[in-house]
């Protein structure tokens, strides 16, 4: 009897003790927890046998699970880590292949096809770490030579039902609140990193200098975010902001008079590169290659501040121009936008491709840069195009350099000194795009990119042209500017 109770004893010993094992292994991640993925934050390809999830759970999980087997609606299962190699990696399971993105997953859902004009409605779901939007959106194709693309760019406006009556303003991460939309395609950047690096420079380097309302933007942001139409995947976009009175915090006009006005260069006409003063009618909403953007009033343009800008810098004497050009114009961001457009050689950003403002009645006029694509040894259409020792200019920059109005070719060349010690060093410009292109590759969206668009040049021979393109830019410019400022 004494030895069965010490055979008994042993046993509940070794059933606690599997007990405690057991408990440890589930603990540890040996019986992975199972989730059932939420079915917005997910797009699947059946062609292409892809899903590409937005992940939100995973890290917030407790550090003693190390595995998690998600579920799909599609019965599909994946088990998966828990930590940040997850992103590193795919995960296959009944002939489909698993990403798990650090990025927004947009799903977009419409029986139309989609065409230039007009937008047609359709269902927009976006999911991005736990929150989520779904609204009814009217897209469109956008741009000229981007619809030749096989992958398009899309606008999009947000409805508060199908009829499109009422728009819906909705806001994306750190992005404002608006209802209107870019979905950019970036078909053109074998790297899909040019655009977007520009754009978020341009907010590095330049700040509004008026500062009625802490709101207001010196440009529009963007992220990136990837794509699902109709039950495929289209890839990565960046989800932009558009350029208009509201980002850039215009004030409205009043009763009998036109405070801040916003146009937007869309076509060399002559205008938009100042080199062509024409007559203009109010009646129409273009005059030398501008189109009126804001505000527009009992279908009625307002032109005569642009007229007068364009005057001085064409017909003005010398004496008139450098007494009054500061009064019509922001000269530090004038210097700002030559230096910048300059840097990345944007060849079709000084006669169409930007928009310019004035915040309040007869206060100076300022540009804000649109379409960035075109940039760092590339043209529009994606084209290498290796100059990097020429300077880009136009009627008003040409002016400005040879009458030097309150010192501006000391401020250019000093300001481009200041900025090639911060924004514009090397060190900060090649971290900004190695940064991007690393993470695209480390996580594997270049191979999830290039399954459904491939591309002709690898994306190592791309980002080797852009770095060695972008060095030997700097070096002309620091001795342009060198040589400028001594004059």
């Amino acid at each position: 009897m004494f030895k069965a109770s010490i055979v008994n004893h042993h046993i509940l010993i070794y059933r606690l003790l599997f007990l405690v094992c057991s408990t440890s292994l589930t603990l540890y991640g040996q019986h992975p927890k199972v989730i059932q993925v939420d079915s917005l934050s997910y797009g699947i390809d059946y062609k292409h046998r892809l899903i590409v999830y937005s992940d939100a759970l995973t890290d917030s999980l407790s550090k003693t699970i190390k595995n998690v087997t998600l579920h799909f609606n599609s019965d599909l299962q994946f088990t998966i880590p828990t930590d940040s190699t997850k992103y590193n990696t795919s995960f296959e399971a009944k002939g489909y292949k698993l990403y798990v993105t650090r990025l927004p997953v947009i799903t977009i859902a419409i029986s139309k096809s989609i065409v230039d004009e007009p937008k047609r409605p359709s269902k927009l779901t976006y999911y991005h770490k736990g929150t989520s939007i779904s609204s009814i959106v009217g897209i469109e194709l956008r741009g000229n030579i981007s619809q030749t693309f096989p992958k398009k760019t899309y606008d999009l406006e947000f409805w508060k039902d199908e009829s499109g009556k009422e728009n819906r303003d909705v806001s994306f991460g750190g992005l404002r609140k608006d209802d209107d939309w870019i979905l950019d395609g970036l078909y053109n950047e074998p790297l899909r990193v040019r655009s977007y690096f520009a754009a978020k420079l341009w907010l590095q380097l330049h700040s509004p200098t008026y500062r009625n309302n802490p709101n207001a933007k010196s440009g529009f942001d963007l992220c990136f975010t990837e794509v699902f139409i109709n039950g495929r995947y289209q890839g990565v976009f960046a989800l932009s902001e558009q350029v208009d009175d509201k980002l850039l915090q215009l004030q409205k006009p009043v009763v009998n008079a036109v405070q801040g006005v916003l146009y937007k260069a869309s076509s060399y006409s002559g205008g938009t590169d100042f080199t062509k003063l024409t007559d203009y009618d109010n009646l129409f909403p273009h005059w030398g290659g501008f189109e009126m953007e804001f505000p527009i009033r009992d279908y009625t343009s307002h032109w005569e501040p642009l007229y007068d800008l364009t005057d001085i810098v064409i017909n003005a004497s010398k004496d008139d121009f450098k007494n009054k050009i500061d009064q019509q114009i922001q000269l530090n961001n004038a210097i700002d936008y030559f230096l910048f457009v300059n840097l990345l050689r944007a060849t079709d950003n000084l006669g169409k491709n930007y928009y310019i403002a004035t915040a309040q009645k007869a206060s100076p006029f300022f540009i804000i840069p649109w379409d960035l694509d075109g940039v760092l040894g590339t043209i529009i259409d994606g084209r290498h195009i290796p100059t990097t020792n020429d300077i880009l200019s136009n009627g008003l920059f040409d002016r400005l350099s040879k009458e030097n109005p309150k010192g501006y070719n000391q401020k250019l060349a000093e300001r481009w000194q200041q900025l090639r010690a911060t924004t514009f060093s090397n060190d900060s410009l090649l971290k900004m795009i190695t940064n991007q292109y690393q993470r695209f590759e480390n996580e594997q969206i270049y191979e999830r990119e290039y399954a459904v668009w491939p591309t002709k040049k690898t994306k190592e021979e791309e980002f080797d042209y852009i770095k060695n393109w972008l060095q030997e830019r700097l070096l002309f410019l620091d001795g342009y500017f060198k040589d400028s400022k001594n004059d």
